[in-house]
Parts: C-alpha cells; structure tokens; sequence
C-alpha cells in the first residue's frame, strides 16, 4: 500500500519548490484530470497563496523522485496550442479580478515544460459541510447566501466563460461570511481543437446531461443546471439523481410534492425547471434564472450587490472551465472584434454526408452519447426503454434497432431505441401469513415463484399459513421456493401408537 502511495505521489512537485525565484510549494491541496493544486507561499509579498500546475494526466506525468520536475509529454499532438490557452485564459480571467470580492489572479507563467497560475489564497467552509452540520436551509437563506454568487456569475458568462463544476462543495463560505465560488479548472477557449483525451470531469448529481458528451451543447444553461442542483440540496439535505441516470428514468423526487422544504411555491418551481434534463426546458441563462428565484424581491438594486458577490476564479481541483461562444445572439462588450472572429471561426473540413451507427450492445449510456454521431445536429434521436437480463449488467445496453454499421443521412432523422438492462428481475415477496394456503400458493405461482409447504399440526383453523421462509418485501429471482408453514389439524393418534409419534410436527411435504 505505502509503495502504491507513493507511486501515486510521484508526480507531484516536492514540498519546499520553489517556482520563479518567489513561490515557495507547500501541500498538494486537490488533483483533477487537468491539474494539480497546491498550497504556497509567496515571499516577496509574504503571504499565502495558491499554486495551480497544469498537468493533464491523460497527456503528461514525471518522475520527481528522478530529480526531475519538468513533466514528460506522451500525448503531444496541439499540447502547446492547449498549454498556451491555459494561460490565455488565465489572462482573461483576470480581467475580472475589479469586481470586489472575486478572487484575484495574481500571477501566471511557463516552467518545467507547462504552466502554473498564482491565486489568492481562500480558507472557508464549503456550503456542503454547512449543510451537514446545520441541515436543510430556508429559501430566504439560500436567496441571501446566493445572490452575490449568481451576479457574480452573470459577469463571468458575460465574457464567454462557464464554470461547469459548481457543486455546495465548490462554494465557500469564509471567515468573513462571506461567499465564494471556487474551481473553474483549466480554461479551453471555443475554438480549440475537440481533445477527446481531456474528459471533463464529472461530479454526480450536479453535472447536467450535456457535460456526458463530447460534443454536448454546452452554455450558461449548464451552469443553471449545476446551481438548481445545488440549491436542491440546500434546501433537503439530498444529491438529485445523476443526469445520465434521468434522461432514461427520472425518480428524482419533486420539490414541488416536499410539504418538508422550507420554501414557496414558486420558489420550488423555479429550482426544479433548472434541473431539467432537456437543456430547452431549462432557463437558458442566469438572469432568468434570477428572476424567478427572486421574484418578491425585483427591484432589488442588483450592483449595490454585486461588491458582496464572491466569485473564486480558481482552478483549484483541475475540473475543466469550458469556454461558451456567446456571439451566438450575444453581444460581448468586453471582446474585441479580433478575439470574437477567432472564437466563432468557422471550420475548414468539409462536414460528413452521413454517419455509420455503431455497436451500442454491452455499452453504458455514457460510452453510447459520447461515441454516437448525429446528436447534436437531429440526425438522430435516441429513445430508451428498460428490460429485465439475466445476462447484461444494469445500466448496458441490451439491443439497440439500428443495426451496428448501418449508415444514416446527416439531416435525415433516425430514431435509434435503445434497451437498457434493469438487471436480473427481482420479485417482491408477497404477505402470507395468515392467508389459506391454496390461495397463497396461488399467489406464489403468479409471481412465477416456486414453494413448498411444511404441515404442522395444532389446533385452530385448518390450511392456515403460520410462516414463511423470506419475510414480506423481500426481493428474489424468479424460480425461488419459499417454504410455507400450515397450520393441520391436530389427529387424535391410537392408544397403541408409540409416544414418539405424537412429536412429529411434519407428516407431509408438497411441492
């Protein structure tokens, strides 16, 4: 265990680094997909900071424990173009750092063959850990806390940017009370190279559906989606079901039929269109959003708020900050003319006249929507059912109608249905007890159940169940026998019958 720790921890800088003659590394502090994050100190100011790598662990590793802290790239194809945005972006975001209470970027710069971006250092609660110790919060509570958060994250859309990672554990709530959200990962502009390699990472239960594919329709709606999911949980305490999870069946519990939750009506209605699995249904940007969570309250003055608004542009867990193209019905004022015609270049290839299905048996939802062409255009729409296997693990795919190879027009709608294993089929065990046996046996029978019965004589009334084997709601597989107890009649037995006869409880089995 101890040799695999530290293999696993063979990448990171030692402790006691030192970065650009100024930044002292300290604790590595958080790893995702796209980075490491670590606690530092910056001598010339004197004061702590925080210190994110970028290390893509798809395209790079090291060997510290060699001496050598320049990383090694293995997956080299647009790694300079995708390093050089990192810090583009970080420049860009740090256009931001005017806005009162928003975390500032304080430095950025290349070395040891990638780059690393100096932030102001945040110590709070997350609102995740709040939520554990004091339990599920009011609307009036939640409205208050997120308020200078959702103004806050109306600027950052604003110049083109979205989080895709806010979750009550990405949002901090500091010694000065006050609110901040942090993580914004490593930064891609829209008109980056696809880099399949570069997953996003997912965080169950606050990532909407887009963020499961490679090609999703991504924009402010996706943070919408993340937001609603968090003030879910704020207000009960409880994680929504995984989006992936409610595009096929959604058995997420409305807010709306919760008498429990503190909050009006309106209010509930507003977070549950924000989870909408259809990004259409959802609010397609914070300032609806907004309007409707707050609707008691519009004349508020929204930029006497904004100072109190914390907004941490971090890349502290290495979770991916996507860039959104907002010249789409959109206008960036903040954008030149230069960087908004390379955002919305269009592409030079020529676009496929069809697509070829491929083979979705086996597979999860998240492989199929991440592999299938002719989503995003309507060249194909998928419709899920669900089945009972013995054979396909639940959640795979079972059978799909379009045969594997089969070719589809771009353009020309096909629907593709696919079936999803429930797993093996499992029966409820029905209440017996107490029930004649003919009639239980019966019921048995109908629930493809098998079974066998136990006599036991005593007085009372005849052919009654006294037990059974699997205790009511139970589940099990078809084809299981249960064992059913009966009540006979006690017989009186001859006087020349032995003693030891009158203890057999059991003078017949039927099965």
């Amino acid at each position: 265990m101890e040799i695999l720790e530290k293999n696993r921890e063979s990448h990171f800088l030692p402790k006691d680094t030192i970065l650009e003659d100024r930044y002292v590394i300290g604790e590595v502090s958080g790893e995702g997909n796209f980075g490491i994050t670590y606690t530092g100190w910056d001598k010339l100011l004197e004061s702590r900071v925080a210190i994110k790598e970028f290390f893509p662990v798809s395209r790079v590793s090291r060997r510290t424990e060699e001496g050598n802290l320049n990383v090694f790239v293995f997956q080299e194809e647009d790694y300079e173009e995708i390093l050089a945005k990192y810090l583009e972006e970080a420049k860009r975001l740090s256009k931001l750092n005017q806005v009162e209470g928003i975390v500032s970027i304080r430095d950025f710069f290349y070395a040891n063959n990638t780059a690393y971006i100096v932030m102001e250092y945040i110590e709070g609660t997350s609102v995740k850990e709040y939520v554990k110790t004091h339990g599920p919060m009011t609307e009036n509570e939640i409205k208050e806390m997120l308020k200078p958060v959702l103004d806050a994250l109306e600027q950052v859309h604003d110049i083109g940017i979205i989080h895709r990672d806010i979750s009550p554990d990405n949002i901090m709530i500091t010694e000065n009370h006050k609110v901040v959200l942090v993580d914004f990962g490593s930064a891609r502009k829209v008109d980056l190279p696809e880099d399949k390699s570069m997953t996003v990472m997912i965080k169950r239960g606050y990532s909407s559906p887009e963020l499961y594919r490679s090609h999703g329709n991504q924009g402010p709606w996706t943070d919408v989606y993340a937001v609603c999911a968090t003030i879910y949980y704020m207000l009960t305490g409880n994680v929504p079901d995984e989006a992936i999870d409610r595009i096929l069946e959604d058995e997420t519990p409305s807010l709306t039929g919760m008498k429990e939750v503190k909050a009006s009506p309106a209010f509930k209605k507003a977070v549950m269109k924000g989870i909408s699995v259809n990004y259409k249904e959802r609010y397609t940007d914070v300032i609806q959003l907004e309007r409707d969570l707050y609707a008691t309250s519009r004349n508020r003055n929204r930029k006497s708020l904004v100072a109190a608004g914390i907004l941490l542009l971090g890349i502290l867990s290495g979770v991916a900050v996507f860039m959104w193209n907002p010249a789409k019905g959109e206008n960036l004022e903040n954008v030149t003319k230069t960087e908004r015609e390379t955002t919305v270049a269009e592409p030079t290839e020529t676009p496929p006249l069809r697509y070829q299905m491929i083979s979705c048996v086996g597979k999860t939802k998240t492989e199929i929507l991440n592999q299938l062409k002719g989503i995003d255009d309507n060249s194909l729409q998928i419709v899920w059912k669900q089945a009972y296997s013995n054979k396909v693990k639940k959640g795979n795919v079972i059978s799909q109608s379009i045969p594997e190879s089969t070719y589809y027009e771009v353009g020309e709608r096909q629907i593709l249905t696919l079936t999803v294993s429930k797993g093996k089929k499992r029966i409820v065990v029905p209440q017996l007890v107490g029930m004649n046996y003919v009639k239980a046996k019966k019921l048995l029978k109908d629930k493809k159940l098998k079974y066998r019965i136990l006599w036991r004589e005593e007085n009372g009334t005849d052919g009654i169940v006294l037990a059974q084997s699997r205790k009511r709601g139970a589940k099990c597989s078809p084809g299981t026998r249960i064992t059913l107890t009966v009540r006979r009649q006690k017989k009186e037995l001859p006087k020349t019958q032995s003693d030891s006869g009158k203890q057999n409880q059991y003078d017949g089995i039927i099965s």
